[in-house]
């Protein structure tokens, strides 16, 4: 083989190996922001998974205040006891302190 030969089969080599290099390297490059886009998702799962229980926190909290917003405009008759709504002249303190104190 002679030199210039050689040479051409070389420079031959050396381009196929640079148009190789090439295409592993935009490969990786989509390789990586596809990897990207999934860890964006599971971020933003974990973030509706999050929004979902606070939303379901937030209704049983509306749910126990309702209750005892009820509780507190229906108060039990103890026996011989006078009602909030059968003497209007009692304030929404006392009637709040008639009520026994829930703890949760």
């Amino acid at each position: 083989m002679s030199i210039v030969s050689e040479l051409e089969q070389l420079q031959r080599k050396k381009a196929e190996l640079k148009d190789r290099l090439n295409s592993i390297e935009e490969t990786e490059k989509t390789l990586v922001v596809r990897m990207k886009v999934l860890e964006e998702r599971l971020v933003i799962q974990a973030l509706e998974r999050q929004i979902q229980v606070k939303l379901a926190s937030i209704e049983e909290l509306k749910s126990r205040m309702n209750e005892l917003q009820s509780r507190l405009g229906k108060p039990q008759k103890r026996e011989g006891e006078v009602t909030a709504r059968s003497t209007p002249a009692i304030s929404q303190q006392s009637r709040q302190a008639e009520q026994p104190y829930v703890q949760r």
